[in-house]
């Protein structure tokens, strides 16, 4: 009877851990949100540039590949207090676009060939939905394996975001009427570091 015993044990261990691989596959790559960082450019009075960020993301990509990210424009984090505000209200206008969402599609098979520590680049395409208006934005990805469930995705260089793309001008000229500047550059740089888990 023992030998029975530790088989029927042995087997529902094996049983478990399938079970568990199966539902993490199937639930994708979940971002960390404690990890991942999405940072903007903004320059103003001709040569003044100053670096914020986003403090609240949340996103996952899929087994098949479907990305899909989202930014909480509310979070937006400038280091001055008045600041935040105006751009969640004046530029943002939260209240009616609360996020803005990135969606794409990933080829997965080489990102789930590499192995702990290796790394890739892929030239991709993803669609920027922004203050109710959407555009394709095209970028470099460095994609590292840092764990057997953790993936690294980092933008190789900055993203040009141009603001009239997604009817966000006059947003920026209440900006800078607000804080007295002679000008508010309409072009502003975005990095992403993302990392996901399992």
């Amino acid at each position: 009877m023992r030998p029975i015993l530790v088989a029927i044990i042995t087997l529902a261990m094996f049983a478990t851990l399938i079970a568990f691989s199966l539902n993490s596959t199937a639930t994708g790559w979940q971002l960390d949100n404690t990890q991942s960082r999405v940072n903007f450019i903004s320059t103003k009075a001709k040569d003044v540039a100053e670096v914020h960020r986003f403090r609240e993301l949340s996103g996952n990509v899929t087994e098949a590949g479907t990305v899909t990210l989202a930014v909480s424009l509310e979070s937006v984090e400038t280091t001055i207090d008045i600041r935040n505000q105006r751009m969640q209200h004046m530029l943002f206008e939260v209240a009616k676009f609360p996020e803005a969402i990135v969606t794409g599609q990933l080829d997965m098979a080489p990102i789930q060939a590499l192995h702990t520590g290796e790394s890739l680049s892929l030239n991709q395409e993803f669609l920027l939905d922004l203050h109710g208006n959407q555009s394709t934005i095209a970028t470099e990805l460095r994609i590292t394996r840092l764990a057997s469930n953790q993936v690294q995705v980092a933008s190789v260089q900055p993203i040009v975001i141009r603001a009239t793309d997604f009817k966000l001008g006059a947003g920026i000229e209440m900006l800078r009427e607000a804080a007295g500047l002679p000008g508010i550059s309409l072009a502003v740089p975005v990095s992403a570091l993302l990392v996901f888990k399992l």
